[in-house]
């Protein structure tokens, strides 16, 4: 107390940014919110150290090319939009998974708020990618702020990026960064996967029948100028080719 009146204790809200337009939204919805508040300012850009599987390497690619158009240091825009609003903001640089990483540094900055951007994948995309914020949210100790891109006007944040210096800073590397867990993005892969798989092993199975021994009537049945047999067997092809694309692209 001071003089009588109870002195509040400073806040300290944590932003996760990735360059990406949500998370452009997040870094302004936080600055706004530290500027009435008077809170202290993290800004955390995790350099993703989790195995992903070709596929998924390339639906990160995909979704790359719709979410990070334009490449600028996220920190460098943190700290400069914090800069122009009055307020200070700390860059941390982390290496390990995106979600445990977030969490650590809350902990280890005592973050009284987290604030994230919706990736805002759809379909597919969302089944085989997951999402950062449902890890975070699930596992937080602390309120979690999950910001979609549409919800806030970013354009000033957009005109900082443009100008924005970037900054060096030394990546930390934590001894041991927590991977977190999250069954809804288990099951949703696993879904995903077993429906593709069971689409190919059904055809597959069609055609190993009607091309045996016992359907050699079916097979030699002529659909253009191919017997049926030998199309199916050309298709397989095609369709492994489409089910991947599938996987990658997801539908929109």
């Amino acid at each position: 107390r001071k003089g009588g009146e109870a002195v509040s204790e400073e806040k300290t809200f944590l932003v996760a940014v990735d360059g990406s337009y949500p998370s452009l939204a997040a870094l302004k919805e936080a600055v706004i919110m530290a500027k009435a508040l008077n809170a202290k300012m993290v800004a955390v850009y995790v350099e993703e150290e989790a195995p992903l599987l070709l596929l998924e390497k390339e639906a990160e690619k995909v979704a790359d090319e719709e979410w990070y158009p334009d490449h600028f240091d996220p920190l460098a825009v943190a700290v400069e939009y914090g800069k122009e609003n009055g307020i200070e903001v700390k860059p941390v640089r982390i290496k390990g998974f995106i979600a445990g990483s977030i969490l650590k540094a809350a902990i280890d900055h005592q973050a009284d708020m987290i604030f994230l951007g919706e990736a805002g994948r759809k379909g597919l995309q969302r089944l085989a990618l997951g999402s950062v914020a449902e890890g975070v949210v699930r596992h937080a100790k602390v309120p979690v702020v999950v910001v979609k891109k549409e919800s806030l006007e970013i354009e000033d944040v957009l005109k900082v990026a443009k100008k924005a210096p970037k900054i060096e800073l030394e990546t930390e590397v934590p001894e041991k960064t927590p991977a977190v867990f999250r069954p809804s993005t288990f099951y949703r892969r696993l879904f995903i996967s077993v429906t593709l798989m069971l689409i190919f092993l059904v055809f597959y199975l069609l055609t190993t029948v009607i091309n045996s021994p016992v359907f050699t009537d079916v097979a030699s049945q002529k659909v253009g100028i191919f017997p049926l047999g030998l199309l199916m067997a050309f298709l397989i092809y095609p369709l492994a080719w489409l089910i991947s694309w599938i996987y990658i692209r997801a539908w929109r």
